[in-house]
């Protein structure tokens, strides 16, 4: 019996204002997929519906990761470039 993983992909998107005042969404970098093997790799992702139909999205992002090519700890691309008020999107299930 095998462990089925769904396919997910977490997202951080900026959003820029067009020539009719309308917003565009662009996709930035991918933080987190299914198929990722970066080790700074967002994990632990977690979706929370609440009963007033808010959600929550958590996520664990470390600081730093031990690269074994080059025997050292190695400080994360991703944390600098995400803050509060970041657009964040996950892709799960369609």
């Amino acid at each position: 019996m095998s462990i089925q993983k769904h396919e997910y992909e977490l997202s951080v998107w900026s959003e820029t204002l067009g020539d009719n005042g309308q917003k565009i969404e662009k996709k930035e970098y991918i933080i987190g997929a299914h198929d990722m093997s970066y080790l700074g790799r967002a994990t632990d992702i977690k979706l929370e519906t609440k009963l007033n139909g808010t959600h929550t999205l958590t996520f664990q992002l470390p600081d730093k990761y031990f690269d074994s090519e080059k025997g050292e700890y190695v400080r994360n691309e991703f944390v600098d470039s995400l803050f509060n008020e970041r657009k964040i999107k996950l892709k799960f299930m369609e």
